[in-house]
Parts: structure tokens; sequence; C-alpha cells
């Protein structure tokens, strides 16, 4: 019996120092379209500027097509 409690011992000190602890930050991108202003929230290890870049094109993209305050807009 005490083998079966020094090996569960290993066991779950393995479990719990193996698990690896990889810190998310929140990150936030918020800015004006369509009339009105977004805010979009989300959670990563890195600060990737391509998602930034990448919401940004679509958001732009919205706000070209759908925009009614943008006198050449396509439902303008």
């Amino acid at each position: 019996m005490n083998i079966l409690k020094l090996f569960s011992l290993f066991i779950l000190t393995t479990i719990l120092l193996g698990c690896e602890t990889n810190k998310q930050k929140s990150i936030v991108l918020q800015g004006l379209a369509i009339g009105t202003s977004y805010k979009i929230e989300y959670y990563s290890s890195n600060d990737n500027p391509k998602i930034k870049k990448g919401i940004d094109s679509v958001i732009y993209s919205m706000n070209k097509s759908l925009s009614t305050y943008i006198p050449n807009s396509d439902i303008s």
C-alpha cells in the first residue's frame, strides 16, 4: 500500500508540474465605422499585428460598402 501512495503522489506531482501555464492577456481593438463605434476583445498570449490588420480590413470593407455617411459608398 505504501508503494501505491508513493506512485500516486508521483503521478499527481507530474501532472501538476507538467501543466504549462500560458498566460493570456486581453487584447482590445476599437474604433469607428458605419456611423457607430465597435469594440472587439479577445485573449491571446501574444499581440499579433496580423489579426488587427485583418479585422481592420474587414471593417474598412464593410464601411466602404454600407456607410450612408460616405458619399461614394456602394449604397449611397
